[in-house]
């Protein structure tokens, strides 16, 4: 497995992924997740806010892929690495 993105709770509007060619080709694997309720994410909102808890975010438009999957693969990231469509 070369990369992993995961969609962490509800996407309102389609994902535009094409199953043939960068994901296939490059070993990617895409995977969602609807864990973490209100409450839940309150609870985790709460705890970091208390604790002065700062994460460094990394935001870069989809069309940016390659270049957050080498990052990653070189260990250059700092915190998160976002993706926006």
């Amino acid at each position: 497995m070369k990369g992993k993105m995961a969609f962490i709770g509800a996407i309102t509007t389609p994902v535009p992924i094409g199953m043939f060619g960068p994901p296939i080709m490059k070993d990617l694997l895409f995977a969602g997740s609807h864990i973490g309720g209100p409450k839940k994410i309150k609870e985790m909102v709460d705890f970091v806010a208390e604790k002065k808890i700062k994460v460094p975010v990394e935001v870069y438009d989809f069309k940016e892929l390659d270049a957050c999957l080498a990052k990653m693969r070189s260990g250059t990231q700092n915190g998160r690495m976002v993706m926006k469509w």
